[in-house]
This record gives C-alpha cells, sequence and structure tokens, in this order.
C-alpha cells in the first residue's frame, strides 16, 4: 500500500472511529436528560467544565508534545511518553495534596462536593496515557488498536455510567462514579502498557516537553476555558437549571466540534507532512474540500436542531433552542482558525496560540461577566461565538506576520465563514416556519441523492479505499456544480 493510500485510510478510520466514540455523548444524553433532574444535568455539566480545565492546568499539558517529538525522538517515543506519564502524575499528585489541604475553600470556589474533587484528580493521575497513546497510533498509523480502544473506553464509561445511575440512590453520584471510575481503569491499564514498552525513564524529555508544552498550557487552557467558562458562569450567576439547558443545548452544537476534532486528528498529521516536504500546493488545494464537506455539515445542523433539541432533551428542554445556532457558528470559526494554529504549531511558535488564545478567552470572559446577568444563558452562546471570531483574526495575524498565510486559499476561508455567518439569522428564522424548514430539507435531500446517484461510481471507488483521489474528485466536482 503506498504512503498516500496509508494515510488516507488511516485518516478516514480516525475519522470515523473518534466520532463514533465521541458520538455516544448524542446518543445517551437523551437518557441522562430523563433520569436525572435538571439540577444533577447541570452539575455533572459544571464538573465536566472543571476537568477540562484541570487536565490541561495539573498534567501540564504534556500530550501536545508528543505529535512535535516523533520529529526528534521517532526511535525513542515509547521512552519519552513513558517518561511524561511520571512528570505528568507527579504534578498531579503535588495539586491535588495542595487542594486537599485547602480544600473547603475549593469545594466553595468550583461549586463541587468533595467526593467530586476526589474522583477529578483520581482520574487526572492516569489521564494522559490513552491521549499520549492515541496520538503514538496517529503518527505510527496504527489506525485499528486506536480505533477499537476509542470505541471501548466511551462505550464502556456509558454503559457503567448508566448501570450506575439506576443502582446508586443518589443517581449524581452514580453518573460520576460510573463515567470517571470505568475510565480511570481503562487510562491506567494503557499507563501499565505505555511503561511495558518503555526501557528507560529519562528526565532529559521533561526539558523537552516542558518547553514545548508549558506555552501550550496557556493556549490549551485558554481555549477550555473559552469552551468550558460558559457553563461554570452560567452556574454561578444563574444556578444548575440553566446550566442544564445551556448544556443540552451546547451538546447539539458540539456535534460539529466532535466530528471536527476527529476530522482534524487525521488532518492535522497529513498537513505537518506536507508542511515539512513544503508542499504547500497540496495543502492549500485540499483544504477547499475539507471546508466544503464541514460547511455542508454545518447547513444539515442547523436545519435539524428543533429535531435534535427534542431528541436530546424532549420538550422540558426545547427553551434553550436558540442556543444552538451561535454555538455551531462559533465551531465553523473553529474549523478555520485551526487550520491557522497548525502553521503556528508546525512552525514552535507556541507563543503565538497561546497569547491569541489568551486573549480570547479573557475576552469571553468579561463579556460573560456583563451579559449573563443581563440576558441569562442565551448570552453565553454569543459570547462564545465572538470569541471564536476573535481567535480566527488574531492567528490570522499572526500567521501572517510569518508571511504563510499564502499555504491556505484566504479568499476562499473569508466566503466560507461570511457563508457561515449568515446562516445564523437564517436558521433562527427557519425555526419558527415549520413547513418551510422541511420543504428546504425535502428539496436538499432530494438534490443530494441525485448528485450521489450521479456519481455513484466515484463515490463507490472512494469507499474502496484504493487512493484518496476518487473522493477529492467528487468533492470538487460538488463545488463546481
Amino acid at each position: 500500500m503506498s504512503n498516500d493510500n496509508k494515510v488516507f485510510k488511516a485518516g478516514v478510520w480516525y475519522v470515523i472511529g473518534n466520532f463514533l466514540a465521541k458520538a455516544t455523548v448524542f446518543i445517551t444524553t437523551p437518557f441522562f436528560t430523563r433520569l436525572l433532574t435538571k439540577e444533577e444535568v447541570g452539575n455533572f455539566a459544571n464538573l465536566t467544565s472543571w476537568i477540562e480545565i484541570f487536565a490541561v492546568v495539573f498534567t501540564l499539558n504534556l500530550t501536545s508534545s508528543v505529535m512535535i517529538a516523533r520529529f526528534d525522538y521517532s526511535d525513542e517515543l515509547n521512552d519519552y511518553i513513558a517518561s511524561n506519564l511520571v512528570l505528568g502524575s507527579f504534578v498531579t499528585l503535588v495539586a491535588y495534596c495542595i487542594v486537599i489541604l485547602n480544600k473547603g475553600f475549593f469545594i466553595s470556589l468550583l461549586s463541587l462536593s468533595e467526593y467530586e474533587i476526589h474522583m477529578i484528580f483520581l482520574y487526572l493521575s492516569v489521564y494522559p496515557a490513552l491521549q499520549m497513546y492515541l496520538i503514538s497510533s496517529r503518527i505510527k498509523y496504527e489506525y485499528r488498536n486506536a480505533v477499537l480502544i476509542s470505541l471501548f473506553s466511551t462505550a464502556a464509561s456509558t454503559v457503567l455510567s448508566l448501570i450506575c445511575v439506576f443502582i446508586f440512590s443518589n443517581k449524581l453520584i452514580g453518573r460520576i462514579t460510573g463515567y470517571y471510575g470505568a475510565l480511570f481503569i481503562i487510562n491506567l491499564v494503557i499507563y501499565i502498557y505505555s511503561f511495558a514498552k518503555a526501557t528507560k525513564i529519562k528526565c532529559s524529555y521533561w526539558k523537552y516537553a516542558i518547553a514545548i508544552s508549558l506555552p501550550l498550557v496557556w493556549h490549551t487552557l485558554a481555549g477550555n476555558i473559552l469552551g468550558s467558562s460558559d457553563r461554570v458562569m452560567i452556574t454561578y450567576f444563574c444556578g444548575d437549571e440553566s446550566t442544564a439547558y445551556y448544556s443540552v443545548a451546547y451538546y447539539c452544537g458540539l456535534m460539529l466540534s466532535v466530528f471536527w476534532s476527529a476530522v482534524n486528528n487525521a488532518w492535522s498529521t497529513w498537513a505537518y507532512e506536507k508542511m515539512e516536504q513544503q508542499s504547500y500546493y497540496q495543502l492549500k488545494r485540499a483544504s477547499k474540500p475539507l471546508l466544503l464537506l464541514m460547511g455542508g455539515i454545518i447547513f444539515i445542523i442547523l436545519l435539524f436542531v428543533p429535531e435534535i433539541m427534542f431528541l436530546m432533551g424532549g420538550t422540558a428542554y426545547m427553551e434553550a433552542i436558540y442556543v444552538v445556532p451561535p454555538v455551531v457558528i462559533a465551531y465553523a470559526f473553529q474549523v478555520v482558525y485551526s487550520l491557522y494554529v497548525n502553521i503556528e504549531f508546525f512552525s514552535k511558535k507556541q507563543k503565538y496560540i497561546a497569547l491569541g488564545t489568551t486573549i480570547a478567552a479573557i475576552v469571553n470572559i468579561v463579556l460573560n461577566i456583563v451579559f449573563i446577568p443581563i440576558f441569562g444563558y442565551l448570552a453565553a452562546a454569543y459570547t462564545t461565538l465572538a470569541g471564536y471570531i476573535l481567535l480566527f483574526f488574531i492567528h490570522f495575524y499572526f500567521v501572517n506576520k510569518m508571511k504563510k498565510t499564502e499555504w491556505y486559499d484566504t479568499k476562499f476561508n473569508l466566503i466560507f465563514l461570511s457563508g457561515s455567518l449568515l446562516l445564523l439569522p437564517l436558521s433562527i428564522v427557519l425555526y419558527r416556519f415549520y413547513i418551510i424548514r422541511i420543504g428546504i430539507i425535502l428539496i436538499l435531500g432530494i438534490c443530494i441523492f441525485f448528485i450521489a446517484f450521479l456519481l455513484r461510481k466515484k463515490i463507490y471507488s472512494s469507499l474502496k479505499l484504493r487512493s484518496a483521489k476518487p473522493l477529492l474528485d467528487t468533492i470538487e466536482t460538488l463545488r463546481r456544480k
């Protein structure tokens, strides 16, 4: 199998596997919104928000260094991973001791129980193991094991969580114990496996990893704050019930982010290779069908928001329907600015990445403080959109400063973003006119079926995974039409 075919095949399976693994959030949310009270749903959302933030700070974000370390330590990657797992666990243990010694303060600050704090640090002590294993598998194109482990970890944590909700008298504790307990066990097994593959632990790897990861702590932390602080601040200003409304609606918009995260995991691996080879034309050419694909998914999600919201939470959560469009459009901006972040990351300009995300996060927090008390949880969706728009312009500015914006088609990217913004008011209007929206869905479905029928041979050829070219040709044909 040629290298390009191997990359394409691995990329497709990563996208499918990661999407299916993370899609369980959407599949199981309808169960949990009906089994738990709104306050319990909101409390769990607050907990996951803090875990997303702490997972960056209390592990020094060491996982982010693995993708770059493969170029400098290609023959020592197993030792590199094991060494940094030790460092991550040590930092997490120190942080745990500090928090426990001041637990009264942190319980009040985080709006969490002591049990929840213990569970957070138990999980974080081994959290990087699975992440580093998956990155290592992507680098080696060992997609089968990576996909299977991703699916298994998600399925196991979800199933155990559902079982514990029925068993425990306190359903919230059951949800937390089942979900994070299962993830802890799986990560612990991979943690031990990583040490079995290593031959030595070297402190010299720590200096390298910290040099790359520490600046990215601020980037990743700010990114998580941008995506998670909304729920924390809604809990603070409005209470757990409002957090529940926002979280269920946010999960609908998160569908796009989950899909893009899976796509970008495959895309970035390929993109870094093209940057290394200075194949900028291929990079620019391939980014266009990628954005066209994401644009189609954005439009489809926006059309089906009322049905998705009903499925996720039932009539009890339908009042939060207008949270979804600005969140989805925010992720459209994330798609485009991620392309530029990849350039910054490859160029080892982590300070640019960190600075940009920090600025956007600060602006987002300030806007939340101002507007959430006035307009309630709906304001958080628009402050998130504002933050992601700002992020795009910041990262574009930095890459332009590096004179590398020509690696992508700027005009095409701006058209994509402008079109995405126009979908925001259009979708809000369509939710009020049911018949018109259904008519558009039917017309769109007929067009997709007709085009798929005309291009059935190329689509079939692509699905056989013989080459990436038939798929790219198919998307290019759709673009020209």
